[in-house]
């Protein structure tokens, strides 16, 4: 279905919580996502997951994180 829905959900969730949200992308065009995957997405994939762990590293201990795919352009954190 469609992943909008859900989105808003979760962001109102969120403000209503006062809980941080942060989105870490790829992006890439229609073409891009259904073809054979190039270096250069490859390579920001890298590069995502290295920002998802910094992000993760500045969290307070004792304080949890969630990650998630959403669709398939955000998580939250």
């Amino acid at each position: 279905g469609d992943p909008g829905p859900e989105k808003i959900r979760i962001e109102r969730a969120a403000s209503a919580y006062g809980i941080p949200l942060h989105a870490v992308i790829v992006k890439m065009g229609m073409e891009e996502a259904i073809l054979t995957m190039k270096k250069e997405i490859s390579d920001a994939v890298e590069k995502a997951i290295e920002n998802v762990k910094e992000l993760v590293k500045r969290v307070p201990e004792g304080q949890s994180v969630i990650i998630a795919g959403i669709g398939n352009s955000v998580g939250i954190l």
